[in-house]
């Protein structure tokens, strides 16, 4: 099976534990090309996935991760100035944020429609995990409408789900958290992830008394996990109910 895995930098995995990675490790039998990116946006996503299925159309599958920077980015503009500074370079550079939920719809429906015109591929959608471990953060309250619109669209477009969003609310009801969400420009940018490139990831979550993430958004081992298993687990439902379908097409 041929996955092609799009998204933003939870995908990439470069900040944080890299659960593509480790759904790449344990089936050797797929062929996982990685195509996230950080701090793309679903308009973003969409070009590169685009610009990819117009070299190479055959992928089995599609995993779509995108919101998170839709949500982020037009933040950045009620911080302090290096996270605004940040915001508007993106926002010159045609980044175009869809956080209203109605927006976000609409480009989410064209981006499946054009990656079916393109591609015979099946596509997964992924729902969004946290935005700070605290549910009461504002960001998190966009994140759930956003999850609600991609959850409504993969029903309606006959699309895969994988609800890794529902799964980390859940796990985080059991814990009592941290307020922390991408504290310091320079921490973000920097320090964390040359913590990341050394192996620690972990002790950051520790250092802030988080438990899925490493800073309110991006993933820990306990966090990757919860994506690996559910994603991993869709995938394999899905080729169990389809034995026959990979084979005949990869033989044509």
């Amino acid at each position: 099976m041929r996955i092609l895995f799009a998204g933003d930098s939870i995908i990439k995995g470069a900040l944080g534990v890299n659960w593509v990675k480790q759904i790449a490790d344990a089936h050797p039998e797929w062929t996982i090309v990685n195509a996230g990116k950080n701090g793309d946006t679903l308009v973003k996503i969409t070009e590169r996935v685009r610009q990819i299925l117009l070299k190479y159309p055959g992928y089995d599958m599609i995993v779509l991760l995108a919101g998170n920077n839709d949500i982020l980015i037009p933040s950045l503009a009620k911080r302090g100035f290096l996270f605004r500074s940040a915001g508007d370079r993106l926002l010159k550079r045609g980044y175009a944020p869809q956080p209203d939920p109605v927006s976000f719809e609409k480009k989410l429906r064209a981006a499946i429609t054009m990656i079916r015109e393109k591609s015979k591929a099946t596509i997964m959608l992924m729902t969004l995990g946290c935005m700070n471990e605290a549910a009461s953060f504002a960001l998190n309250c966009t994140r759930k409408k956003i999850n609600e619109v991609i959850r409504e669209v993969s029903a309606r477009d006959n699309c895969l789900l994988a609800d890794t969003g529902a799964l980390m609310d859940g796990c985080l009801q059991q814990f009592s958290t941290n307020d922390y969400f991408l504290a310091g420009f320079f921490r973000v940018s920097l320090f964390d992830k040359i913590s990341c490139i050394t192996g620690n990831p972990d002790r950051l979550s520790r250092q802030r008394k988080l438990h899925l993430t490493i800073d309110g958004l991006h993933l820990n081992s306990r966090g990757a996990g919860v994506y690996k298993k559910e994603v991993e687990s869709v995938l394999l439902n899905h080729t169990n109910k389809n034995p026959g379908y990979f084979l005949f097409k990869n033989s044509r």
